[in-house]
């Protein structure tokens, strides 16, 4: 008895010396070495997870804007050989656009031109910063009635957040105070891009001339305008030298109220007597005609715009945006009501929440089938191969700066099913091992020794028929879809790692 004990620890104490060990047998024989790699390695997966950057949809690259072009007064025939032409003819010289689909229309007075660039344009901002430069030269060879050549190609922010500025008593330029203290704090977040304001109404103050008055003091409507034309500018006055600095000196605007422009001289005869413009016209302020107005729930309301910058977490960006709001909230009375009527930083917050609901039940699955079929601790260490790969593809991820989005979770979500699989198969060879008489350092390293091959060819296999997406599919769906490969790659690499060099120890 005490012979056959000591053959297999003599002969696990020498076999160093008598072969060389391989990558696998090296793991177990050094396991402090690969436990720390896996626990830093899962330190960084939950960190990520934690804080790395989220979306409710990945980014992916516009390539498509307009060029416009104002030619007042000239028939659509005028519009196509005189502009559009041109236009064409300059732009299909850059080799980034795409001239099958590319297009323009030409009607009265106006030219709209819809451009795409090509799938490989990877930079389109720095295309359109120069065709706008370009556009700025081509300008000068056009008629010179063209009024403008413009190009846009903003289409593809997306708002984190839209909130309503809403009140049935106040005016909108109340409302639109009140939006501006919203405003304040809102910049204050690091991570706010932009801000924009929609349903302003703004206000004018309307001179109505009254003719028979004009006739009573015997004055031109020139004189009238000439008299608010000077009066309503600012304009500079010369400098201010001390000896020590030198300060420019504005005039300002005289008009401040409706009564300073009531008051305004636009006549005085050699005697003194002075013909005001309250005199000769009615004065009144009021809100232009809107082209469009916006209502919630019945009531005046602006609306707010907030985007974020890219690469933020969006969830955390919502909670920064909750403080800000409660802050605006107590400066503004109790009639003025702030509402979200669209909030994605809880959308992205309810989609991760759901994702770790699945991962959760698809461990908890994996581990209820593995129990029915094998023993509980094979079952559990199959079992726990998911969340320890599902981490490690979180920690890859974010160094690769991969958000974590529908498209990233969606490839997680799949690949479940198939990280266990690498574990399964190696552990239960290990068992058939155990089975014919091997000692359990024995059945452990050949078993994952002689199936580590045909287990990564088969990881390959799976990986390789997801990788046709990111070269069949270009543009912008390429762009969209480019991290589900990625993804499931990395997961089921992170898997055949943890397989082949954790679970056999």
């Amino acid at each position: 008895m005490k012979d056959s004990k000591e053959t297999p620890t003599q002969g696990e104490t020498q076999l160093p010396l008598r072969r060389k060990i391989n990558l696998i047998e090296a793991a177990m024989k050094y396991k402090e070495i690969s436990l720390i790699i896996t626990v830093l390695l899962m330190a960084l997966g939950g960190y990520a997870l934690l804080n790395m950057p989220r979306q409710e949809f990945p980014q992916f690259t516009i390539r498509q804007g307009l060029v416009i072009g104002v030619y007042p007064g000239a028939s659509s025939k005028q519009v196509e050989e005189r502009m559009t032409t041109e236009v064409e003819n300059y732009l299909f010289g850059y080799q980034e656009v795409n001239k099958l689909k590319t297009y323009s229309i030409s009607k009265e007075g106006m030219m709209i031109m819809f451009v795409e660039l090509r799938d490989g344009v990877k930079n389109p901002d720095m295309f359109w910063s120069k065709l706008r430069h370009g556009l700025n030269e081509l300008k000068n060879q056009l008629p010179p009635e063209v009024l403008a050549l413009i190009a846009n190609n903003d289409f593809g922010d997306t708002s984190a957040l839209l909130l309503t500025i809403t009140s049935e008593k106040r005016t909108y330029k109340e409302l639109e105070a009140y939006l501006k203290k919203v405003e304040n704090e809102l910049r204050k977040i690091e991570g706010v891009s932009k801000l924009k304001h929609f349903g302003l109404q703004k206000e004018q103050v309307l001179v109505h001339i009254q003719p028979e008055k004009l006739q009573n003091f015997n004055i031109k409507p020139i004189t009238v305008l000439s008299a608010l034309r000077t009066e309503g500018t600012v304009n500079y006055a010369g400098n201010l030298d001390n000896g020590n600095m030198t300060m420019p000196l504005h005039l300002p605007a005289r008009y401040q109220t409706e009564k300073d422009l009531a008051n305004q001289i636009i006549y005085a005869d050699p005697q003194g007597n002075l013909i005001r413009l309250k005199d000769v016209a009615r004065i009144e302020r009021r809100y232009k005609t809107p082209d469009s107005f916006i209502k919630y729930q019945g009531a005046k309301s602006l609306l707010l715009s907030l985007e974020m910058q890219p690469g933020n977490n969006i969830v955390q960006f919502g909670e920064a945006v909750d403080k800000a709001l409660a802050k605006a909230k107590a400066k503004l009375p109790k009639d003025v009501e702030m509402s979200r009527i669209a909030d994605m930083p809880n959308v992205v917050d309810h989609a991760i929440s759901h994702f770790m609901k699945e991962f959760g039940i698809a461990v908890l699955a994996v581990i209820v089938v593995t129990m029915l079929l094998l023993p509980f601790r094979v079952s559990a260490v199959a079992g726990i191969t998911i969340p320890i790969s599902i981490l490690i593809t979180l920690g890859i991820l974010s160094t690769m700066g991969i958000e974590l989005h529908t498209v990233s979770l969606a490839a997680l979500i799949v690949v479940l099913g198939m990280v266990v699989d690498n574990s399964i198969v190696i552990i239960d060879n290990h068992l058939e091992k155990l089975d014919h008489g091997e000692s359990p350092w024995n059945a452990a390293w050949k078993s994952a020794t002689e199936l580590f091959l045909p287990v990564f060819s088969a990881t390959l296999a799976i990986a390789a028929s997801y990788f046709p997406l990111m070269f069949f599919l270009r543009g912008t769906a390429g762009d969209f879809i480019q991290s589900f490969p990625i993804t499931i790659a990395i997961a089921l690499g992170a898997s055949l790692l943890v397989a082949g060099l954790l679970v056999p120890y």
